[in-house]
Parts: C-alpha cells; sequence; structure tokens
C-alpha cells in the first residue's frame, strides 16, 4: 500500500511540475520495472511471449527429459516454432502426445508446431512437450537450464527453464 501511496504522491508533484520530483518518479519506474523482470518467467521476442518455461529433473541414469511452457503469438500472422537447441543435450526435438486406438504415443513434430495468430500453445506433461535427448552435461544441481527456441517469423530467443523437483512417490518412464 506504501507503494501505491508513494507513487500518487510523486505523480502529484510531477503534475505540479518540480524537476527533481521527474526524475525520481523515472528512477522509481526504472528500478520498479527492474525489478518486475528479475522475479518474472515471462519472456519475449517480438510478438512471442513464452511463460514459465520448466523441466523435469532427472533421475540417476536418465538421459531424456521434457520441457514445458505456454507460447502466445500477440501477431496477426501466425509463426512457427521450428527448432531448440541446448547446450546439455546431443538431441532436442518438439513433440506432441496422441491417442491411438486407446494407447498415447509421442510423435515428433517435424516441419515446425505452428503458433496460430492471437493465440497460445500450452506445452504441458501429456500433450505437447520439448523433448531433451541424451543429456551429456551433469546438471543434477542445477536450478535452471538455458534452452534456445527457433521462430519461423519472430526470430531466437534463449531462455532459462526452471528445473522442479518431481514427486517421487510417482512413477516414471524414460522417452
Amino acid at each position: 500500500m506504501f507503494l501505491i501511496d508513494l507513487f500518487f504522491y510523486i505523480i502529484k508533484m510531477y503534475v505540479l511540475g518540480l524537476g527533481m520530483l521527474r526524475k525520481l518518479l523515472i528512477f522509481l519506474f526504472l528500478f520498479i520495472s527492474s525489478i518486475n523482470l528479475a522475479i518474472s518467467d515471462t519472456f519475449r521476442v517480438n510478438k512471442i511471449t513464452l511463460e514459465d518455461p520448466w523441466i523435469k529433473t532427472l533421475y540417476t541414469g536418465q538421459k531424456n527429459i521434457p520441457g514445458y511452457l505456454k507460447i502466445i503469438n500477440t501477431s496477426n500472422k501466425h509463426d512457427y516454432l521450428v527448432s531448440i537447441d541446448t547446450d546439455f543435450s546431443n538431441k532436442s526435438e518438439i513433440h506432441k502426445m496422441i491417442i491411438k486406438n486407446d494407447i498415447m504415443k509421442m510423435i515428433k513434430i517435424k516441419s515446425g508446431l505452428i503458433i496460430k495468430k492471437n493465440s497460445f500453445v500450452l506445452f504441458k506433461p501429456g500433450s505437447h512437450h520439448l523433448m531433451l535427448m541424451g543429456i551429456y552435461k551433469k546438471i543434477e544441481n542445477k536450478k535452471q537450464l538455458n534452452i534456445t527456441l527457433n521462430f519461423k517469423n519472430n526470430g531466437t530467443i534463449e531462455i532459462p527453464f526452471i528445473i522442479k523437483k518431481r514427486n517421487k512417490n510417482k512413477h516414471h518412464h524414460n522417452h
């Protein structure tokens, strides 16, 4: 509540034309913006917004892990996630899950995943996901890993994926 009151006080002083408060207002705006960016799980590249990127922790001996996030296209044009790159896996693919004859199957998306205009795609367990295969670096003690996403129309962005601990009671499998 204090910050809101301070904000309105500064606005009031700014309107009255006090030069020092103008500088203070700019400083506070930049400071608050930088705090928001530092704790944000949202990233942007042109008209693409990426939210809540995360991957699961590795079990001992496991070489493959899935990655998840939400990709939002705010453009009036379709875009495509064409590929992903890492510096910790031999192979990185975009996958989707389908059910065929009551059996869930994982399918590699070869020509890029469409992110329709003014829409989003949610990567989540049992659905679309990034498949990171042949993990060759020690990542057990890391809190995040960087993954590069390459879009057809909006360029490339490298973002940190938070490593989330798994529920130890749940069954796991390798892809």
